[in-house]
């Protein structure tokens, strides 16, 4: 289902508008109003180098470094995790 066509407005507890043509679109300028996109992509870099268990970020490329098969282990606790990309994920 599409949304309504028109434009949508979000009011943020400080009176602050975004106005677009979709909900997703106001949500996204608020957002942007916040983080700079430097702060987000370091945001992705940090949690695909992080492990999934301990949060830790040690890890060892093990096999197929650099392609959509990487298989990833951490030196911590020892968790082997599956990744792709950072730039497939973008």
């Amino acid at each position: 289902m599409n949304p309504e066509i028109g434009t949508w407005t979000l009011i943020s507890p400080t009176g602050i508008e975004f106005k677009t043509e979709s909900p997703m679109m106001c949500i996204r300028n608020e957002r942007d109003a916040r983080v700079s996109p430097e702060k987000i992509l370091a945001n992705v870099a940090k949690f695909l180098s992080q492990c999934e268990l301990c949060e830790d970020d040690k890890i060892k490329h093990i096999l197929g470094k650099g392609t959509p098969a990487e298989i990833r282990v951490c030196t911590t606790c020892k968790n082997t995790l599956l990744s792709t990309t950072l730039s497939e994920c973008l």
